[in-house]
């Protein structure tokens, strides 16, 4: 996978001209969305452009290994697409079949819709949440399966109470299904009229199924696509993990980035070295005892290192 990093004026570009292959991430970053047409300029490349695995844009003035990015990620995500496609299943499965006569209080009807719903929301809102909290990320993803889990046992409950069959392993139609794949998104500036067209295309593939007039096989259908979202989810909360594993959360990099900031300053100030371990010092005030206010020079690896020098003695 080859890496190229252009710096022009304010914004620094790093990009990777391969596509990832996993079951989260196309590897689309919107982040180009707010610097497409800089972008353009400096590297002649089309509105339509999609071999960018990873984008990079940051003010280079302040570049922090904290960034803000696009909210909208998860228009790139096979998960969101098949939720997406579960969800107007979903919905046309209960317009159809589940009627007042088996269904009289429309309680159902709710909880499977809401369920589809909720699983397409929660994705879409914890990857949102990716540059502030991790954690919050993979929480909602969670919620996420778990909504999809719910809705899959009332597709399967529907088929118990019809004493239908339920499609075993070996199944023609099950296999076949297994093995849709989602195509990569296009995306243009046309972000939502984009995702729109993707997900109906996306859809068309398996409406034969799940647009079928036999509740059965609708039924089926929803069942295989349901297990292979909770899959899919259950692969992107691992990536999840391993991420923060490597990387951290928000807050540890937010940490992180203040010292970082506060040891340029102190090398800004001239500040001494410290005499027990020898890393540059900071500039500290003393916040209580008989001493209280006066400044004086501290390593910057406190509390692991505890050298001090008096301000006057620099």
């Amino acid at each position: 996978m080859n890496c190229t990093t252009i710096h022009k004026k304010n914004f620094s570009f790093t990009y990777e001209t391969k596509l990832t292959n996993s079951r989260g991430y196309h590897g689309i970053s919107w982040d180009i969305m707010g610097c497409r047409e800089s972008m353009k300029k400096y590297l002649h490349i089309s509105p339509k452009i999609t071999t960018f695995a990873a984008i990079e844009i940051t003010k280079k003035k302040y570049a922090m290994g904290v960034s803000i990015g696009f909210s909208q990620k998860y228009f790139g995500l096979n998960t969101w697409i098949l939720a997406n496609i579960i969800q107007l299943g979903t919905q046309s499965f209960c317009n159809r079949f589940v009627d007042f006569h088996i269904d009289p209080g429309r309680r159902l009807y709710d909880q499977m819709v809401m369920a589809a719903r909720s699983g397409v929301a929660n994705i879409a809102e914890g990857t949102s949440r990716h540059s502030t909290s991790v954690e919050t990320e993979m929480r909602l993803l969670d919620v996420a399966r778990a909504s999809i889990d719910e809705l899959q046992g009332d597709y399967f409950n529907f088929l118990l109470q019809r004493r239908a069959d339920v499609w075993a392993i070996g199944n023609p139609n099950r296999e076949y299904l297994w093995k849709i794949n989602i195509d990569t998104l296009q995306f243009s500036t046309n972000l939502f009229h984009d995702a729109a067209l993707h997900i109906l295309n996306q859809k068309a593939k398996y409406d034969p199924w799940i647009e079928n007039e036999n509740p059965d096989i609708v039924a089926n259908a929803m069942l295989i696509l349901c297990s292979r979202l909770n899959r899919m989810l259950e692969s992107q909360i691992k990536n999840k993990l391993q991420e923060f594993r490597e990387k951290g959360g928000f807050t540890e990099n937010m940490t992180a980035e203040r010292i970082e900031a506060k040891r340029q300053q102190s090398m800004a100030e001239n500040a001494p070295n410290c005499p027990i371990c020898g890393k540059p010092m900071r500039k500290r005030m003393q916040k209580k005892g008989a001493m209280q206010g006066r400044l004086f020079w501290g390593c910057c690896d406190f509390p692991r290192c505890n050298g001090i020098v008096p301000m006057a003695e620099t």
